[in-house]
């Protein structure tokens, strides 16, 4: 069953319209159908109190927008109105065309001149619509450019009655005229009338500076349309009612180039439309304008019902339906440029943001997005939304008023991502630039993360915002790539000549520091979480920080390989995965640092409880919290397995509970901080058995060992030395194999022998000479066995290679 006030708008604007609003997709498009359309403003006069709700559907899925239409009719009581086709205005209008073109030359220019006077002299807005319409019907119906089965414009009421005035009045329309045109020219920003000046010359070979009551004659007698829309642009210009410094407004300036560049090059009809956007644009207060802008700006973003709210709140009731209009044009016509215009009127509109996002709150109509004046729809270039955050800060500070945390939060993410975007990505074989970029990246990279997942728990999605956390992972990934490769291409080189790099350097600083020191070793702490959540903590608490950053985990990253390197800050000899295979931590911290380092190992509580009992305490105490499980309870994979605040807090806990125990006899402590690897997520599963089938088949395994296959890293042990270049040969033949891993020789990372399983036993009692082993590493953000978790270490990706490093001093 058909509704009324669908009958109603079917009526009104015909079938091809309601299908087009129905079922279009394209919103330019359906917007210049109801543009073409708005001369039915004066044939059925009530059809003005529709406009909004048609304006809106534009920002509307396809499916919504009747809905909307109709929604709007029921609560306006628009059915009650009179929406009866104004016939006399039909007969008006074949008369009047008449009349005009029966005009003498001299009689013409006077009734323009009369009209354009009683334009400029006119303050109401709507009235000087009318007269703005009426001249430019005048233009239009002498130059035979109406087509009268199908007209776009239609005079108003009262023309034909001020026509025959216009006849008996005493004017003198070239002094009028010329009037017009010296005031256009001295009101215009050079910059307009220099655009104005040259399509003036493009198209009719005459200069403003030539125009005059007898080059504009000529030129209306001409019949050309783009100098009927120069004529028409002049007189608009012409007017009393607002001051020259207004149309020297930066946004008020662009909008009104935007929208004469358009007006004069278009080949469409919608005049009607046309007049009001540039009568606006000159005519509103700088107030109005940048609400306009805004909101054109959110009803894009955010929809039709936004648009709506926020129209019936910040306009008059009056000027609806031409706001309405204006937003139908700027939609029929948008481009970058418009775009650039709305984004700069958003940040400059400072004053009304907080009343306009008040408005939207209380209506229901949260915009998904921040709920300060910044960027809404978090759409655009990164340099772009840091200017709109930079502005809205300052906008804050200017009230006196604490900037909101999530704003702050934005503005560090943005100038994190502006640094990193323009970072040199050409290939560079220094390790501590690329070192240096990726720290900048992975930092980037967990603002962004933990700023979208807070957004995200508080407005259910952030428009556009992944376009830019997507820009910013895709230059991470570049650079994770680049990493891996300079990593593992001269490994033991790199150990070797750049050691302050590494872990191993992790605890020089104890041997040399002759104040009481605390050396924490935290199992899994990523570079990031200490730097973005973990120092923030301690400095509140009264820390300085002398040193902080990332260390390089020896390879693989396993506990067995990069905590050991840390404590005896030498490379290890041994790749081994039995415990009596090992020596002992403690022993080998005793060994290096002699009898008076007072060590803990175990999880914080354990630690606590240890260190309480203790009644005296050495000058260098050295804590092991290896509570990786717990401090991954309730984390997210999907946040790339970041330690939980929990956890961090208890950490911190912990540490104030240890200086202040020490420094009751010491006036001034450091602690140090540093982890043994990083953590990250890995979800995709890669099958080693093709590979491993390839070197069984060419006998290079050797038969009487099991190949060690880990999560994020694989041993294989080969018959003899000799095989390497084999395997080697194996993996370059094969495209999947160099996509998907990395081949190395075992002892390319140091280690002399490797512990292995006996063949078909689970014993690990035979260790095999390095020189006979190849290691892998998956590419990327794989892992060698399938299952459901998904957090490892092991591997080459800077999340895991990645260690947390800090030096801090406590005074107390």
């Amino acid at each position: 069953m058909v509704s009324k006030s669908f009958e109603l708008i079917k009526y009104l604007l015909g079938d091809d319209i309601i299908t087009e609003i129905e079922h279009g997709t394209h919103r330019k498009k359906i917007a210049m159908k109801l543009l073409d359309n708005l001369h039915l403003l004066r044939l059925f006069p009530p059809l003005r109190d529709l406009l909004p709700a048609l304006a809106a559907s534009l920002f509307e899925p396809p499916t919504h927008r009747l809905t909307l239409i109709e929604k709007f009719i029921i609560e306006r009581g628009l059915l009650s109105r009179v929406w009866i086709k104004d016939t006399a205005t039909e007969e008006l209008l074949g008369k009047t065309i008449k009349l005009i073109q029966d005009l003498s030359h001299d009689t013409l220019l006077k009734i323009l001149a009369v009209i354009m006077k009683n334009y400029a002299t006119t303050s109401e807005l709507e009235s000087r619509l009318d007269h703005l319409i009426d001249m430019t019907f005048t233009l239009y119906a002498r130059a035979g450019k109406f087509d009268l089965t199908a007209p776009k414009l239609f005079p108003s009421p009262k023309f034909l009655s001020e026509i025959t005035k216009c006849k008996e009045l005493e004017a003198n329309p070239d002094e009028i005229i010329n009037e017009a045109i010296r005031t256009t020219c001295r009101i215009l920003p050079k910059r307009l009338l220099s655009y104005l000046d040259f399509a003036l010359r493009i198209l009719t070979g005459i200069s403003l500076r030539e125009l005059s009551s007898n080059t504009i004659s000529k030129l209306l007698f001409s019949e050309r349309l783009e100098a009927i829309k120069i004529v028409c642009i002049i007189a608009m210009l012409y007017a009393g009612s607002f001051s020259p410094d207004r149309l020297r407004e930066q946004i008020r300036l662009s909008l009104l180039e935007f929208l004469i560049r358009e007006y004069i090059t278009s080949n469409d009809n919608m005049v009607h439309g046309w007049l009001i956007s540039l009568l606006l644009t000159v005519s509103a207060s700088r107030e109005e304008l940048l609400n306009l802008l805004t909101i054109y700006k959110l009803a894009s973003v955010h929809g039709g019902k936004v648009m709506l709210r926020l129209l019936e709140t910040l306009f008059e009731n009056s000027n609806a339906y031409l706001i309405a209009c204006m937003l139908m044009l700027l939609t029929a016509h948008h481009n970058d440029e418009l775009e650039a215009i709305s984004s700069l009127a958003i940040s400059r509109n400072s004053t009304r943001l907080r009343l306009i996002n008040s408005i939207l709150i209380k209506s229901d109509l949260k915009p998904h997005g921040l709920t300060a004046p910044i960027p809404w729809e978090l759409y655009g270039s990164i340099d772009k939304l840091l200017r709109s955050c930079k502005s809205a800060i300052t906008y804050y500070k200017n009230l006196y008023i604490q900037p909101p945390r999530n704003l702050l939060r934005l503005d560090k993410f943005l100038e994190s991502a502006n640094n990193m975007i323009n970072l040199e990505l050409e290939e560079t074989t220094n390790i501590e630039e690329l070192k240096q970029k990726l720290e900048l990246t992975l930092e980037t990279l967990s603002r962004g993360y933990a700023f979208t997942s807070e957004m995200i728990r508080t407005f259910g999605m952030l428009p556009g915002f992944f376009q830019t956390i997507n820009a910013v992972r895709n230059t991470c990934k570049k650079l994770s790539d680049r990493w891996e490769y300079t990593l593992t291409k001269d490994y033991l080189n790199l150990v070797t000549k750049h050691r302050d790099l590494f872990t191993i350097s992790s605890l020089d600083a104890v041997q040399r520091e002759q104040e009481p020191i605390i050396s924490l070793i935290i199992d899994g702490l990523r570079f990031d979480d200490l730097i973005l959540r973990l120092l923030p903590k301690l400095k509140k608490r009264g820390f300085r920080l002398i040193q902080g950053g990332a260390k390089i985990s020896l390879l693989p990253s396993i506990t067995t390989v990069s905590r050991r390197a840390i404590i005896s800050g030498e490379l290890p000899q041994l790749l081994a995965f039995s415990k009596t295979s090992l020596k002992r931590e403690d022993e080998i911290l005793l060994g290096r640092f002699g009898q008076n380092i007072e060590s803990y190992y175990g999880p914080v509580a354990t630690v606590y409880s240890k260190f309480s009992e203790r009644e005296y305490h050495s000058n260098k105490v050295f804590i092991v919290l290896s509570e990786l499980e717990k401090s991954m309870h309730g984390s997210s994979e999907k946040i790339l397995a970041h330690f939980v605040d929990e956890y961090l807090h208890s950490i911190v806990e912990l540490i104030m509970y240890l200086v202040t125990s020490i420094t009751r006899k010491h006036k001034k402590i450091r602690i140090l901080i540093c982890s043994d690897h990083g953590l990250s997520a890995f979800v995709k599963f890669y099958d080693l058995s093709i590979f491993l089938e390839k070197l069984t088949n060419k006998k290079l395994t050797d038969p009487s060992l099991e190949p060690l296959i880990k999560e994020r890293f694989a041993l294989i042990p080969l018959r003899n030395p000799q095989q390497i270049l084999e395997a080697q040969q194996i993996y370059s033949s094969e495209e999947e194999f160099r996509y998907s891993f990395w081949l190395l020789p075992a002892d390319s990372l140091g280690f002399k022998e490797i512990e292995f399983y006996l063949k078909g036993t689970k014993t690990l009692a035979k260790t095999c000479p390095s020189s006979r082993v190849v290691i892998i590493f998956p590419k990327g953000d794989r892992k060698l066995i399938s299952g459901k978790g998904a957090i490892y270490h092991g591997g080459l990706s800077p999340d895991e290679t990645f260690s947390a490093y800090a030096l801090l001093s406590y005074d107390a």
